[in-house]
């Protein structure tokens, strides 16, 4: 059937599906192959090349500071070169870094490669596609970039299996190099599917943006070049709460993710489930908790969600603190809301900063600034969660830490609902 004979309904529901991928393969790329598999492999390599894993675990470090730099400048990169040539670019670093670090034998060249994968993490990860699923979607924005952000457990689910094989019948460096020709051929299908906006609008989207907003609210092309993203006093309020969100919780908050099974092991459960059921039902928490509150989030608002996604985080932190029994069951409801809070990274902040900054100019610079404070955080975070371990042969003044964190972050999520009732209607 010739597709002039389908219905403009049609053709908009075929788009979505196209941006839908598009945006989860570039979201794999990023959390998983520039990411997951590199923390997850990182004890494997740095015992294979003789460094301690405290010295490899620079290599995060380097990562996630250089992430934060890129992020500072990113949406300048996006207006000169456009948003698909850089994460397309973005792609191909992944891929490079997978080469690179395959073929790496010293810590010099460990931490020249954790330097480009900052770069590669900030081209591919969340703000590009957070930007573009905005572009994209007038209604269930949530929903949509929930389906994105949860395609990194799919990956997980599929790819890791075959990675540990490929990796214990021939060596992590093998397994590296299909990492880095897998993230090819995602380059080659990213080249055909990704379109930063509809009808085919893709020179300079964030300089046309940034006029649409300066003549909707001054009336001339010229103010609105000369427009600041933040124009009104409470916008500057606003960016600067989401920012302290950002902070508290992404600098101590989200270690319970990755030390949730050596927590459990410390108090007592079996190292077989700690790192293995548990690990699991955190998983599939992680992508089912993404879908149930990007529904939430379109249907029932986005105060709500933010509100019952940061309030989980309390009871997460504090059953970790506060239970100390060794029941299997009451283990898979901590780790499943482990798993639930996790995806507060991808969905909560943008979905707020599109509800409370009204250009898309300003929505695009407050997703950049939330993104740079998350990677500047994540390269202390468990310097500090760890270290209060190290500290005192204990988690539970990491975990009161992580809990006091928790708290005062969801007081400051309620905080800025409150003072932006307009924003989110009546509730």
């Amino acid at each position: 059937m010739d597709n002039k004979t389908w219905s403009p309904k049609t053709i908009e529901k075929l788009d979505h599906v196209r941006i839908i991928i598009a945006c989860s393969l570039l979201m794999i790329v990023g959390l998983y192959f520039d990411g997951a598999i590199l923390n997850i492999y990182s004890g494997i390599i740095a015992d294979n090349l003789g460094f301690s894993r405290g010295v490899f675990s620079v290599f995060a470090t380097f990562r996630y500071f250089f992430a934060f730099l890129v992020n500072l400048k990113l949406l300048s990169i996006f207006e000169r070169f456009g948003i698909k040539r850089t994460v397309c670019a973005g792609v191909l670093l992944v891929a490079a870094v997978q080469l690179a670090l395959s073929f790496s034998s010293s810590l010099t060249s460990v931490y020249l490669v954790g330097i480009l994968a900052g770069v590669a993490y900030s081209f591919t990860t969340l703000i590009p596609s957070s930007i573009i699923v905005k572009n994209w979607f007038n209604h269930s924005q949530g929903v949509a970039l929930a389906i994105v952000t949860s395609s990194t457990g799919i990956a997980s689910i599929i790819v890791s299996p075959i990675l540990s094989r490929l990796v214990t019948d021939h060596g992590w460096r093998f397994g590296f190099r299909i990492n880095a020709l897998t993230c090819v051929i995602v380059f080659v299908i990213e080249l055909f599917l990704m379109l930063e906006r509809p009808h085919g609008e893709e020179a300079a989207p964030l300089q046309k943006n940034q006029r649409r907003s300066g003549l909707a609210e001054h009336g001339s092309a010229e103010e609105g070049k000369k427009l600041h993203p933040f124009t009104r006093s409470a916008d500057g309020t606003n960016l600067r709460l989401l920012l302290l969100i950002a902070i508290l919780y992404n600098i101590g908050i989200i270690c319970i993710d990755g030390s949730m099974a050596v927590v459990l092991i410390e108090k007592g459960y079996a190292q077989v489930f700690a790192t293995g059921a548990a690990v699991s039902v955190a998983g599939f928490a992680n992508m089912a908790g993404k879908l149930i509150m990007g529904e939430v989030n379109d249907r029932l608002g986005t105060h709500r969600m933010a509100i019952t996604w940061y309030g989980v985080a309390i009871f997460t932190t504090g059953f970790f603190l506060f239970y100390n029994g060794t029941s299997i069951p009451a283990a898979c409801i901590g780790a499943a809301s482990v798993g639930f809070i996790s995806g507060i990274y991808s969905i909560p902040l943008p979905a707020l900063s599109a509800r409370l900054f009204r250009t898309q100019n300003a929505y695009n610079s407050a997703v950049s600034y939330l993104s740079a404070a998350t990677c500047l955080c994540f390269s202390m975070a468990n310097i500090i969660f760890h270290g209060l371990y190290d500290r005192t042969g204990s988690y539970h003044l990491s975990l009161i830490y992580a809990f006091a964190l928790a708290c005062v972050c969801f007081c400051i999520v309620v905080l800025v609902v409150v003072r932006n009732r307009k924003a989110f209607g009546h509730f």
